[in-house]
């Protein structure tokens, strides 16, 4: 006879009859779902900057965020929230308060808003985990996965910001901060890097991601002189080669200095 006293552990047992066959004998697994990645970030006394976060789901259920093994230092210097940004445009849209009802291949864009007081000096550090606990349908089965965010605050260590630009080279129109294409078609994003601050901006990484539906239409180039003491390399991912899709990461060495500007850029095409 068949037993199978834990149902949610992927396995079963019974005794076959000699020369019978068996059908409907069901056994099945759920791949994981992801969330990435881990980021880092310098900012000034008195800033906001905002880190961005990608959940993608394997199966449905629902999904509950939250922060965890928060150390400030000194204590009380940093505030963080955390925002849905519903079309994955690198804007905040929503706090995230309540458990997120998914499905199979469903992605969630995030974004990890951080405010530095005006008291924070040099060497004031804040960490914390970002996790995504799934809760998977029709069974007691969880998982759960962490994403480790690091900010250095305080004079001298420069504020970089970002904006991102995109331009359909297939229809050739202008270079701007939204754009439409049709299937097919290839989108050039451009990542610009510009240091307001009087400091030298160091320990540069850069994070992004190809969008939904598009994929590489060549490889990325790397690495790219970004101002003259910056270059970056592409880390991520390791196979640089058309037809991928998922995180993008920059690791850029030297530094970006007071006043420069620069810029990475990858190709997409639309795909189905």
């Amino acid at each position: 006879g068949l037993s199978n006293p834990n149902p949610h552990d992927g396995s079963f047992r019974f005794s076959p009859a000699a020369a019978t066959s068996y059908s409907e004998l069901d056994l099945g697994f759920i791949p994981k779902p992801t969330l990435t990645q881990d980021q880092s970030a310098t900012m000034d006394p008195g800033q906001v900057t905002t880190l961005p976060h990608l959940y993608k789901a394997s199966s449905s259920g629902t999904v509950s965020f939250s922060y965890s093994d928060i150390v400030s230092t000194p204590a009380g210097t940093f505030s963080v929230s955390l925002f849905l940004d519903s079309d994955c445009s690198g804007t905040p849209d929503a706090v995230l308060d309540d458990p997120i009802p998914v499905t199979a291949g469903q992605e969630l864009c995030l974004i990890s808003r951080i405010s530095a007081g005006a008291g924070a000096g040099q060497g004031s550090t804040l960490t914390y985990t970002l996790n995504a606990a799934t809760a998977f349908s029709d069974t007691t089965v969880t998982w759960t996965q962490g994403n480790t965010d690091r900010i250095g605050a305080g004079a001298g260590n420069g504020q970089l910001q970002l904006r991102k630009t995109v331009r359909n080279i297939t229809q050739n129109t202008p270079e701007g901060t939204s754009n439409s294409g049709a299937l097919g078609d290839v989108l050039q994003y451009r990542i610009i890097l510009v240091n307001p601050s009087k400091s030298n901006a160091t320990d540069v990484i850069i994070y992004d991601r190809t969008p939904p539906y598009t994929r590489l239409a060549e490889a990325v180039p790397t690495p790219v002189p970004v101002s003259p003491a910056l270059s970056c390399d592409l880390a991520v991912p390791v196979a640089n080669a058309p037809g991928y899709s998922g995180p993008l990461r920059w690791d850029c060495a030297g530094f970006h200095a007071a006043g420069a500007e620069g810029s990475v850029t990858f190709k997409v095409q639309i795909s189905p």
